[in-house]
C-alpha cells in the first residue's frame, strides 16, 4: 500500500541518496568563478564576509526551509494516497525544489519519488519513466539497494504494463533466493548508462519545460561523471542546463551557481564555446534579475570567446541579447549598433530567414526611436530580400 511506501522511505537508506554524491558536492568542489569587474564581489567573498548574525539568519532560513519542505512532503504524499495525484503533483514539486536547495539527499530522493508515481497515476508514463530511471543511476551509482529495488519495480511495471506502478516498501536489503543472503549491488550489474544519451534527454526534457524531469536528469548525469572521473565538457554542460532550469523557475541566485560552476570547468579547459555559453547564461540570468549593465558585461565576454571558438551563430544571437540590454538602459546607439553586428554575421552566412528577422526588428527599433530614413532603408531590404529569386541548392 502506498501509506506503508511512504513511510518506509521516509526513514529508510534513501537518506543517503542525491546529496552525497550529486550536485551538492559538485556545488562544494567548485568554487564560482571570480565575477567580472561590473560585479562588486563574488558569492564566495560574500559568504566569506558574513557576519555572525547573518551566519545565524542564514540557519533560521535553512531551518524554515526545511519545514517547508517537509510539511510539502507530507501534504503532498497524503494526497498521492487519497488518489488526488493532480493536487499533490504540484506540493511535491515545491517539495523537491527546496530540498535541492537544501541539498537534503533523503528529501530529494522522497520527494522525486512521490513525482514519479504522481506522473504515473496521471497517465504521463514518460515522464514517470524519466524520473525512475534517473533515481535508478543515482541509486546504482551510489550503492543504495533500497531505493534501486523501488525503482526498478516501478519501471518494470511502468514498461510491461503501460499503467501505474503499484508503490511498495523498499527491502532492507537485496537478497540472493538462493541462499538468502545480502547481495551488494556493484558495477558489472549496474544498469548502461550512456552519459551523452542522457544529456541529451535532459536537454530535450528543459525544451518541453518538463523542468522536474530535466532537473532529475541532468543531476543524474552530473552523479555519474562525479564518480566516475568522466568527461568534465560533458560536466560543464550539465552544469549550464541546471542553471537553465533554474533560471526558467525564476530562482536567479541557483542558475547563476551552476552557470559560474561550468564557467570555471571550462576556463581550467580552456574550452572557449563552454565558457561562451555559461558567460551568455549569465548575462540573460542579469537581464531576468533586471540588471542590464551587468548582462552586458557578460554579453560581451560571451562575445569574445565565441569568436575566439570561430562560432558565428552564437555570436550573432549574442549581438541580439546584447542589443536587448542595451535598450534596457536606453543606450539606443549601441543597441542598433549590436544588431547591424548580427546582421553583418547573417548576411555573411547566407541565412535568409534570419537575415529578414534582424531587418524587420531594426526597422522596427528605428520607427520606436522615431528615425524614419533609417527605418524606410531597412524596410526596404527586408521587400528587396522576400522578393528576391530562390538561392540555388549547393551541388
Amino acid at each position: 500500500m502506498l501509506n506503508d511506501w511512504r513511510v518506509t522511505v521516509w526513514g529508510s537508506a534513501i537518506a543517503l541518496a542525491m546529496a552525497g554524491s550529486g550536485a551538492a558536492a559538485l556545488a562544494q568542489d567548485l568554487a564560482p568563478a571570480t565575477p567580472p569587474a561590473s560585479e562588486s564581489e563574488s558569492s564566495a567573498e560574500a559568504s566569506d564576509a558574513a557576519s555572525p548574525s547573518e551566519a545565524a539568519a542564514q540557519a533560521d532560513d535553512s531551518e524554515i526551509l526545511a519545514a517547508e519542505a517537509e510539511q510539502l512532503l507530507r501534504q503532498g504524499m497524503t494526497l498521492l494516497e487519497a488518489g488526488e495525484a493532480v493536487a499533490a503533483l504540484p506540493l511535491l514539486e515545491q517539495s523537491l525544489a527546496r530540498y535541492n536547495l537544501l541539498g537534503d539527499g533523503r528529501g530529494l530522493a522522497s520527494a522525486a519519488l512521490g513525482i514519479g508515481y504522481a506522473y504515473a497515476e496521471l497517465g504521463e508514463t514518460a515522464r514517470a519513466i524519466a524520473v525512475f530511471e534517473s533515481l535508478a543511476e543515482v541509486a546504482a551509482t551510489a550503492n543504495l539497494p533500497d531505493l534501486t529495488a523501488v525503482t526498478n519495480r516501478a519501471l518494470a511495471d511502468l514498461r510491461a504494463t503501460d499503467s501505474p506502478p503499484t508503490p511498495t516498501s523498499p527491502p532492507t536489503a537485496a537478497t540472493n533466493p538462493a541462499t538468502a543472503e545480502p547481495v551488494t549491488p556493484d558495477a558489472a550489474s549496474a544498469p548502461e548508462f550512456d552519459v551523452a544519451a542522457r544529456l541529451a534527454r535532459a536537454v530535450e526534457l528543459g525544451r518541453q519545460r518538463d523542468f522536474t524531469a530535466a532537473l532529475a536528469a541532468f543531476q543524474a548525469v552530473l552523479t555519474r561523471l562525479e564518480t566516475t572521473s568522466g568527461d568534465r565538457r560533458l560536466a560543464a554542460r550539465a552544469l549550464n542546463g541546471i542553471g537553465e532550469v533554474y533560471r526558467h523557475l525564476n530562482q536567479l541566485e541557483q542558475a547563476e551557481t551552476y552557470y559560474q560552476q561550468a564557467l570555471t570547468i571550462a576556463r581550467e579547459l580552456d574550452d572557449a564555446t563552454i565558457a561562451g555559453i555559461a558567460l551568455h547564461n549569465l548575462g540573460s540570468a542579469r537581464m531576468d534579475a533586471a540588471t542590464p549593465a551587468a548582462a552586458i558585461d557578460y554579453y560581451q565576454q560571451a562575445i569574445a570567446r565565441f569568436r575566439e571558438a570561430e562560432r558565428p551563430v552564437l555570436v550573432q544571437q549574442t549581438w541580439v541579447n546584447l542589443s536587448t540590454a542595451y535598450r534596457r538602459l536606453e543606450q539606443n546607439d549601441a543597441a542598433v549598433a549590436a544588431l547591424e553586428s548580427a546582421l553583418v554575421i547573417a548576411q555573411d552566412g547566407g541565412d535568409r530567414t534570419v537575415e529578414l528577422a534582424l531587418l524587420q526588428a531594426l526597422v522596427e527599433l528605428h520607427q520606436a526611436l522615431g528615425q524614419s530614413e533609417p527605418a524606410a532603408t531597412y524596410q526596404q531590404q527586408a521587400l528587396d530580400l522576400q522578393n528576391a529569386p530562390p538561392q540555388a541548392e549547393a551541388d
